[in-house]
Parts: structure tokens; C-alpha cells; sequence
């Protein structure tokens, strides 16, 4: 049986045991689950693989965030095939069509362009094109502009780029080398198609251009122009 005395003897034992402990050997643990979030943020930000094995409450301060930047080329673009099912000029401007397109979705998209100076209406009804699909649609003269047409440029003569026969609306058109993911919606602030599009050229053969490389639908052919050459594609 336990004394009074016997008791406070045990405590005061047990006192001095613990400050003869060093400040290490008292210091807690990490929390496992704690490491473990924090290894997951390193995951989440895309940090590198040696930073995520060496993730820790105390480390992550130090850590620097590793930031991935994608490659600004032609894979930025959604390019498809359309075709124009029906265009008419806008009566409140003098140069601008509004055309009704089919790019392959359930719903055909609304594209304005200034060719009405340069191309005559009955030349776009009906023909397939070769559009930009993911840039910001932006309003215009009371239409919302989902897209736009490319097309090939010299001086004041203007040809709308020319799809491989057997294409169909909805096609896409890649360039071989150029296998990124095109962005959904093209950040203007990021300017991705104005610093793409000055590589955008068609060769001595008519044949539209990246960076030298033919834009194709794979399977069915080049894009091409119907008599521009060497000239640049806008």
C-alpha cells in the first residue's frame, strides 16, 4: 500500500526525470497527417517531385513555387474545318459579312469578318473554311463573333484558306511536331494568337504554313490557297 510519503517521493522522482530530458528528445513528433497535406499542395502546384518527397510543415515555408509555362505555338489553337451555311452583310458597317458556321458542334456558330471588300458573298456561301475556334468571343455591330476565319493575304487581295477535298466541318487541322492541347478559351491578355500568327505563312507551293510545317487534316490533305503564294496568313 501507497504512503503520503511514498507518493510525493515518486512525483518529485518524476520531476527531476523529466528536465534531465534534452529540448529534443521533448520536442513532438510532426503530425503525419499534416506532412501529408502538405505534400499534396506541393502536388496541387506542380511543385517537383523532390520537393513534394521532401514536403513538411517546417519546409514548405522555404520551398519556391516551380511554375510551368506552356509553349507558345500553333497547338494553342483550335483550328477546325467549318463550312458557311449562310452569310450576309451587316447594315450598319460597310466591310463586314456575318456568317452562320458549322464546325462540327450541335450548334453552328456566328463569325464576323471584314471581307466584303475583298471576297463577294455568293464566293462564301456554302464553302468550307478553315476557322480559329477558341478565341474570346467578342461583340460586334449587335452580334456576339464566335470565331474567326483564316485566311491568306497579299497586299489587297485576300483568299480564305482552302480545306483538303474529303474534309468535313469539325475536322481538325495540326501541324506534325505541334502535339500540346489547345487551350479552351485563348487568354487576350496573353496575346497567344498574335504571337503565333507571324509564323503563319503559305510556301511557293500554296500550301499554309507553321514555322515552314504544312497545316494538315490528317488523312485527308494540306490547307492550301487557291492561287496566293509566299504570302502571309491573317
Amino acid at each position: 500500500m501507497l504512503t503520503l510519503q511514498n507518493i510525493i517521493c515518486l512525483f518529485s522522482m518524476l520531476i527531476l526525470g523529466l528536465h534531465s530530458l534534452n529540448v529534443d528528445e521533448r520536442k513532438p513528433a510532426p503530425d503525419h497527417n499534416e506532412v501529408a497535406v502538405m505534400k499534396l499542395i506541393h502536388l496541387i502546384r506542380g511543385d517537383s517531385n523532390e520537393s513534394i518527397a521532401t514536403a513538411s510543415p517546417q519546409s514548405s515555408t522555404t520551398k519556391s513555387k516551380t511554375v510551368t509555362k506552356r509553349p507558345v505555338d500553333f497547338s494553342r489553337l483550335d483550328v477546325r474545318i467549318g463550312k458557311i451555311i449562310a452569310v450576309q452583310e451587316i447594315a450598319t458597317a460597310h466591310n463586314l459579312y456575318v456568317e452562320e458556321v458549322d464546325v462540327g458542334e450541335a450548334v453552328s456558330r456566328t463569325v464576323i469578318s471584314g471581307l466584303v471588300n475583298h471576297i463577294p458573298m455568293e464566293d462564301l456561301e456554302k464553302r468550307k473554311v478553315v476557322v480559329v475556334c477558341n478565341l474570346k468571343p467578342r461583340k460586334m455591330r449587335g452580334y456576339v463573333s464566335e470565331g474567326m476565319l483564316l485566311c491568306a493575304n497579299a497586299d489587297n487581295k485576300i483568299e480564305v484558306l482552302e480545306p483538303p477535298i474529303g474534309s468535313r466541318p469539325g475536322d481538325r487541322v495540326t501541324v506534325a511536331g505541334y502535339n500540346g492541347t489547345a487551350d479552351e478559351v485563348l487568354n487576350p491578355k496573353l496575346k497567344i494568337f498574335e504571337k503565333v500568327s507571324p509564323d503563319l505563312r503559305v510556301n511557293e507551293d500554296g500550301v499554309a504554313c507553321y514555322k515552314g510545317t504544312p497545316l494538315e487534316v490528317l488523312g485527308k490533305g494540306f490547307i492550301k490557297t487557291e492561287t496566293l503564294r509566299n504570302v502571309s496568313i491573317v
